[in-house]
């Protein structure tokens, strides 16, 4: 969604492209100035959690929106994460536990952070293959910039 805020140490109006993330109240924000959250807490975002199905893990928000403008799907019908930062690999661990599913695919980036994420997920889910899906992108740090170069 798109989201209005103001900035009390500039003193302007600003707008960017929202979605709430799984702590109560937090917005993780992105436009050209600004990449950041609004709210108390950073923390990952969640769509459709569904207990044993399939889940697809994305390091950021513009990833997931290149994934389905990739493919045209404008009804995703998985569960999908967003771990919105490096810093909340712990969080995308818990909940894929939680959710036991049948398989994880990891649409990591494709640089050092990417693969830390990545080695991570397999060291920490339990019970369940991780399927790397960053060789859709190869030779680009990650799906938008794949798309992007299209």
């Amino acid at each position: 969604q798109e989201i209005y805020y103001f900035s009390q140490s500039r003193k302007q109006s600003y707008f960017g492209l929202a979605w709430g993330n799984d702590k109560n109240g937090g917005y993780e924000v992105r436009n050209k100035l600004f990449k950041g959250f609004i709210g108390d807490n950073k923390g990952i975002t969640t769509f459709n959690p569904q207990k044993g199905g399939e889940i697809a893990v994305f390091e950021g928000m513009l990833d997931f929106l290149s994934f389905l403008t990739h493919y045209k799907i404008n009804n995703f019908q998985s569960t999908a994460i967003i771990a919105n930062s490096s810093n909340t690999k712990n969080d995308v661990v818990i909940k894929i536990n939680e959710l036991n599913p049948s398989r994880v695919f990891s649409f990591h980036d494709n640089d050092s952070v990417g693969l830390e994420f990545y080695q991570y997920l397999t060291e920490n889910i339990l019970n369940c293959p991780i399927i790397d899906k960053s060789k859709i992108y190869v030779g680009f740090k990650d799906y938008n910039e794949f798309l992007k170069s299209k």
